[in-house]
């Protein structure tokens, strides 16, 4: 009896001590072509999250463009409203001032 823990993992879940030693070369290209496709799906489902993650910060750093302009609008509105304001009471100490001639 063996103690090694994975030793007895192994035989549970019914994995060979060894690893199989594959001869046949058509199984060889099997093998290697299995592997590759699933690098490639592997490599697809990295491709989608990154693209998603990708997608998801444009979303927000154009959410923060729009908020900025926006508040940059309001803020010239500011001071276009000041600008009137402050243009009007000079219209008005002008005509006051020709009125006094």
């Amino acid at each position: 009896m063996t103690t090694d823990p994975r030793k007895i993992i192994k035989k549970i879940r019914g994995i060979p001590l060894t690893p199989l030693e594959i001869t046949d070369p058509f199984d060889i290209k099997l093998a290697e072509a299995q592997a590759m496709i699933a690098k490639e799906e592997e490599y697809e489902a990295q491709l989608v999250i990154k693209r998603d993650a990708n997608f998801r910060k444009a979303q927000a750093a154009r959410e923060r463009s729009l908020e900025e302009k926006a508040r940059e609008a309001e803020r010239q509105r500011e001071f276009e409203k000041k600008r009137l304001k402050n243009l009007a009471k000079a219209r008005r100490k002008l005509a006051k001032m020709r009125e006094n001639e």
